[in-house]
């Protein structure tokens, strides 16, 4: 979904009554840019709330004391307003799945749950929401909805051939609509793993629970794409089954990027203002390797972004907490590093906060123990992220830290220079995104005054040096800056202040 949609006035009530489960997913939806206007542990309590405040959405668990379950809740919601519900189960049995599919859910969580599925869930079931009360006042407005999207749509017939393939689905894969219509999953190219697919689809249309996934699809040059998906029965109004609806994003550049991060390796994340080093370190931690996170930030909100994962929190603190390690020292770092690596071969070991360590130990100090930890890493299976604001550092010493770590791939600036202009543009372009305004080709011309061509140009030149992404939505181009290009743009903040 686009960034403007999810961000702005999305309110979701959540109806859950374990309260440190449900503390925890209204701290995952306030992260992730929702609101919450109410939490409730009783299906009574939401149909209430339901009226009162009408959200956009609603997380249901299913399973509620009392003579209201979520599923009854959830029926008596759908009959009564036309809100979208996302059940939360921990449960899978066929008797709640056959009660859960009367009230039409868009989506199942089963617990317990990343973000990520959190996220992708509610974005879809929104989405889909959306589209229905579009067709619902115009249902000969099909094709334009499906087509004017940015995201990836694809139907399967009940037969498992493809009924609909839409305009992002071309532009992803580079296979025109008439090439893949009315053929059969396997005889096509374009699926990395169709019998992995075909058993997704088989699931959704016997009514059991499909969890959120990655789609790979491979374009006309053997690429492969990775779209984040989520499925959807399609049913007439008789509930007879007419095939699948697929919905997804395409998530290439961030797999792709993760994907080069290789074991035995040390990685700088010198970014400022955003939390994709989090993201990362999430995104790594979910391929199963055991986590160690070192900080000294709010241990709740540590505690919240990684309580689906394998993960030890050690606190930067000289006095000890309850139930957690502290490190107080230098020497005491790279020792409790080199002690979970031991006990763990394949580790991934994420360090912040580093601006603690530097108020109170020597630059020296802290280089010095720095190599320590790149060396045990360096021999072992394991991975170490250092986030590193840079203003922490002049510039000499932030060198002699990028000597001795390797940057996240995709994400080195030291020898990408580009001309005022393209800065002012990038600058531009990062604003725009900042406050979840679309960024158009076209809007770009009018604001610098550039004629079209000499517009491509200058885009074309930060789209190759990974300074942003464009991506098609409807009949125009989307630009967004990357994470490469905040951080450029962050470069050259630091060294203009320097000079003042």
């Amino acid at each position: 979904m686009r960034e403007v949609e999810r961000l702005v006035n999305k309110n979701i009530l959540v109806v859950e009554d374990e309260s440190i489960v449900a503390k925890s997913i209204q701290e995952k939806l306030n992260n992730l840019g929702y609101s919450v206007p109410a939490v409730v542990s009783s299906g009574a309590g939401a149909i209430k709330e339901a009226e009162k405040i009408h959200p956009d959405l609603i997380l249901m668990d299913i399973k509620l004391e009392g003579d209201i379950d979520g599923i009854e809740a959830a029926k008596q919601i759908r009959r009564l307003y036309d809100i979208p519900i996302v059940y939360l189960t921990a449960y899978a049995d066929e008797e709640i799945l056959q009660r859960a599919k009367i009230t039409e859910p868009y989506g199942y969580i089963l617990k317990p749950f990343e973000e990520r599925e959190l996220l992708g869930n509610i974005e879809i079931a929104l989405y889909k929401h959306k589209m229905e009360k579009k067709l619902k006042e115009n249902k000969n407005q099909l094709n334009n909805i499906i087509n004017s999207t940015s995201e990836l749509i694809i139907v399967f017939d009940k037969n498992n051939r493809i009924s609909n393939w839409n305009k992002a689905a071309e532009y992803i894969t580079g296979f025109r609509r008439k090439e893949v219509v009315n053929k059969h999953i396997t005889k096509l190219n374009v699926f990395d793993n169709p019998k992995r697919l075909l058993d997704n689809i088989n699931s959704i249309t016997t009514g059991e629970i499909v969890k959120f996934d990655d789609l790979i699809l491979r374009d006309k040059n053997n690429v492969k794409k990775f779209i984040q998906i989520s499925y959807s029965s399609v049913r007439d109004n008789k509930e007879e089954d007419l095939g699948v609806l697929l919905i997804g994003k395409d998530v290439t550049f961030e797999r792709f990027n993760q994907k080069k991060i290789s074991k035995g390796n040390s990685y700088l994340i010198p970014n400022e203002g955003n939390n994709y080093y989090i993201e990362l370190f999430k995104n790594l931690a979910k391929l199963g390797d055991k986590s160690l996170f070192i900080t000294r930030g709010n241990l709740d909100i540590v505690k919240s972004k990684t309580s689906s994962l394998n993960t030890q929190i050690i606190l930067l603190q000289e006095n000890k907490l309850d139930g957690f390690v502290n490190i107080s020292n230098l020497d005491d770092l790279a020792s409790k590093i080199q002690s979970f690596i031991d006990k763990n071969i394949n580790s991934l070991i994420l360090l912040d906060r580093v601006d603690y360590l530097l108020t109170r130990f020597s630059f020296n100090q802290f280089v010095n123990a720095l190599y320590k930890i790149n060396e045990i890493v360096s021999n072992s299976n394991s991975i170490f992220l250092l986030h590193l604001p840079s203003f922490v550092l002049d510039k000499k010493e932030m060198v002699i830290i990028e000597n001795e770590l390797q940057f996240i791939p995709g994400k080195d600036i030291k020898n990408i220079e580009i001309e005022d202009e393209l800065y002012d543009i990038l600058k531009f372009i990062y604003e725009q995104n900042k406050s979840n305004l679309m960024v158009s080709f076209k809007k770009i011309r009018n604001n610098f005054s550039l004629a079209y061509s000499t517009t491509a140009i200058k885009l074309k030149i930060l789209l190759d040096k990974d300074l942003i992404v464009v991506k098609k939505y409807g009949r125009y181009k989307k630009v967004n800056i990357t994470e490469k290009g905040k951080s450029l743009l962050n470069k050259r903040k630091i060294s203009l202040m320097k000079k003042i």
